[in-house]
């Protein structure tokens, strides 16, 4: 459509959007209605100090790395790396206080980094590049239209001539692995578009930096990203033939960071039920202290019936029964014996320099002196005399009894 030129009916009653990037596909993938009010009509939800730290982290790396690596105009050290920090942070929290949690976290959060990273003979092809691929659609009238699908990598270097690694830093507390990496949508939308600017390459290597741990990659083949291509073209077209109307609204786990979440019907239902997703840290903690307190009293009352039933049991001398109306059945189970060693003896009788060797006296440890050149047979006899044994605590097992076409059977 040239510029300056109405839309055409077709298009106007649909959500055609200007742009797409992987975190607008991830809020459309949660939830449509979401998607529709941040991203066709412009209402966002501004960030909180998590992610402007995370922010603060990603300008430090991309400066050092740039200054360091790429350009080699100083020397890759730890403190220019917190100088980085330093600076990144003034510009992105605009303030002076240092003296705070969140300066530390993320001081913490650059050591771990620059403890783990070695960038001897490793090329380093772009930092926080701005790209785009284009991604077709069609109208109803059989029109053909594309999408700008705009990605930032935070780096990407050259593993070979046939391999390509991107990088992408997080700050998150939850730590994933190889396997959530391969199901990132971020992540396999980064791969395909490497395997479009490197036509050649024969995988793409993924790599979430996890700035608070270790690092977690995937491999993505051609065939990978071919997947990852057509899936994207198939979520787009979804997108395009929804009815601006007919947007659903779907709860999801990002509900709290949602610009609708006070006018969304589907979370006051849900938070009217009794619902989390709306919960801010507040609530949680005061939920926590509640549900342990609960869950304190009620362990104490499960224990005090048990108490009850076995102590029935041994008067009756049983080890199950079955309620008079069949539905439920009782079973009491032998408790892990418990081992203790007479700690107070053991030196007296293989001597101190022996008793030290095995000092927390555990039964294992203490198993350790069988076979010992300086603990011959009648002497480990002695020591197997000091290793007590008690009965474990017995449990209570009770379960409801299912129904069978043969009558009612555990």
């Amino acid at each position: 459509m040239a510029s300056g030129q109405a839309p055409s009916r077709s298009v106007a009653r649909r959500m055609i959007p200007s742009t797409l990037s992987a975190s607008s596909l991830k809020v459309a993938a949660g939830c449509m209605a979401r998607w529709k009010a941040e991203y066709l009509e412009g209402g966002r939800t501004p960030g909180g100090p998590a992610a402007d730290l995370g922010t603060t982290c990603h300008l430090a790396l991309e400066t050092w790395v740039q200054v360091c690596v790429v350009q080699k105009k100083k020397e890759p050290t730890l403190k220019y790396l917190l100088d980085c920090y330093t600076t990144a942070y003034l510009q992105i929290m605009r303030t002076f206080d240092f003296d705070t949690d969140l300066f530390r976290d993320g001081e913490r959060m650059m050591r771990v980094w620059f403890d783990r990273n070695d960038f001897e003979d490793v090329e380093v092809l772009s930092t926080e590049s701005k790209e785009h691929f284009m991604l077709p659609y069609k109208l109803p009238d059989g029109s053909k239209r594309e999408v700008r699908f705009n990605y930032i990598c935070d780096r990407v270097d050259k593993i070979s001539d046939d391999e390509v690694k991107v990088v992408d830093y997080k700050s998150w507390r939850g730590l994933i692995g190889p396997d959530e990496v391969k199901g990132d949508i971020q992540a396999r939308i980064y791969a395909l578009a490497y395997q479009i600017k490197f036509p050649k390459a024969r995988r793409i290597l993924v790599v979430i930096d996890q700035l608070r741990g270790e690092e977690a990659g995937y491999y993505f083949t051609r065939e990978d990203n071919a997947v990852t291509y057509r899936a994207l073209r198939v979520f787009l077209q979804r997108i395009v033939d929804t009815p601006p109307d007919g947007v659903r609204e779907t709860l999801n786990d990002e509900c709290r960071w949602c610009v609708r979440k006070t006018s969304c019907n589907a979370l006051k239902r849900h938070t009217t039920a009794g619902g989390l997703l709306d919960a801010n840290l507040d609530d949680f903690i005061k939920l926590r202290y509640e549900l342990y307190a609960r869950k304190g009293a009620i362990l104490a009352a499960i224990d005090e019936v048990d108490e009850k039933i076995k102590a029935d049991f041994d008067e009756l001398d049983l080890r199950e029964l079955e309620t008079l109306d069949g539905e439920y059945k009782a079973t009491t189970t032998a408790g892990k014996s418990r081992y203790e060693v007479d700690g107070s003896r053991l030196p007296q009788v293989v001597g101190t320099e022996l008793a030290l060797e095995v000092a927390d006296f555990k039964k294992s440890r203490v198993e350790e002196l069988r076979g010992h050149p300086q603990v011959p047979k009648e002497l480990w006899d002695k020591v197997e005399e000091l290793i007590l044994r008690f009965p474990g605590r017995r449990g209570l097992r009770v379960t409801k009894v299912k129904k069978t076409d043969e009558g009612w059977k555990p």
